[in-house]
């Protein structure tokens, strides 16, 4: 087939079941993975970045040529600037200057603009700026806030969940780690609404156990843990929280490497620690369980943010 645009390979995202990883860990059936990293930026955060960025053009809340600014620390900054340089818009990411080494260079080459604020400053002082940058480019600009539109859930109702459900016919636990939310809502709902008893589970980082009741604190599990409870979380979907320590996540990385020929990023290495945990329970006998794997692991890799043994 012969697309037109890169945003029309944004989704369709292939299933994997990983037979010996899942044998590796004694799961008493094969956990499916969701192969997110397969989005043409390389993360889940494609979904939502297009999502958002169409409606707000078809919606005429942003104009072609208009600037889209956002306050990021992970994908959602390269998602954005991918999309951005698709659908002819100007990207404005504000990274915190811990963030600019990793995410800097990737911004600029879909040509968006790199603004940073100090780390010490947290998420709360790049959203802070990226409001100023924002209204500084009004009438033309949009501030697409993912941790509050409900679009970013939207794009997975619409389109993660019903993927899953094409190709398997029951799904009965439903594991993904928690940045924005977003993809346990989206997904979530649209699960729960046709797969009876399906269990939806949250993962977490030990450290920052937030959703668990926990303090928030730094963390290694880059891409969830965000330090708060997201708005656009649904808190009541959630039948149980797992909390995953950063060493069994990076070994998760490397066994998935390694039997499955899988190179994934941190916060996948803790939805597979969690998802064969679950997998690895007597209940969990002839399920299937699905988990999604938010990106892939070379960027991390090569920028030295992720580490595997003898890699």
């Amino acid at each position: 087939m012969v697309y037109e645009n890169i945003c029309q390979l944004v989704g369709g995202t292939p299933l994997l079941r990983l037979h010996k990883l899942s044998a590796l860990y004694g799961c008493r059936t094969p956990v499916v993975a969701k192969l997110e990293g397969w989005n043409p930026s390389g993360s889940v955060k494609d979904r939502p970045a297009f999502f958002l960025l169409q409606k707000a053009l078809e919606e005429g809340v942003l104009q072609r040529g208009g600037a889209v600014v956002e306050a990021s620390g992970g994908n959602s900054a390269v998602s954005l600037a991918m999309v951005c340089a698709a659908l002819n818009l100007r990207a404005i990411l504000v990274l915190p200057d811990n963030m600019e080494s990793f995410l800097g260079p990737l911004v600029r080459a879909y040509g968006g603009t790199v603004v940073t604020t100090p780390a010490k400053e947290g998420m709360e002082g790049a959203q802070a700026k990226a409001r100023q940058i924002y209204e500084a480019e009004l009438p033309n600009a949009y501030l697409p806030l993912p941790f509050e539109n409900d679009g970013a859930c939207q794009a997975h109702r619409l389109q993660t969940g019903p993927e899953i459900l094409a190709e398997l016919p029951q799904v009965d636990y439903f594991i993904t780690g928690v940045g924005t939310g977003a993809t346990l809502t989206g997904c979530g709902e649209y699960l729960k609404s046709r797969c009876m008893d399906c269990k939806v589970i949250a993962v977490e980082p030990n450290d920052s156990p937030v959703l668990s009741g926990g303090m928030a604190s730094a963390h290694a599990i880059r891409g969830i843990g965000p330090g708060f409870v997201p708005p656009i979380l649904n808190v009541p979907l959630i039948d149980e929280i797992i909390r995953v320590r950063t060493p069994d996540a990076l070994e998760l990385c490397q066994q998935l490497c390694r039997t499955e020929g899988l190179l994934c990023g941190i916060s996948s290495g803790a939805a597979l620690a969690a998802a064969v945990d679950v997998a690895s329970r007597p209940e969990a006998q002839d399920k299937t369980l699905v988990a999604v794997l938010p990106d892939g692991g070379a960027p991390y890799l090569l920028s030295g943010l992720l580490t595997l043994d003898g890699a």
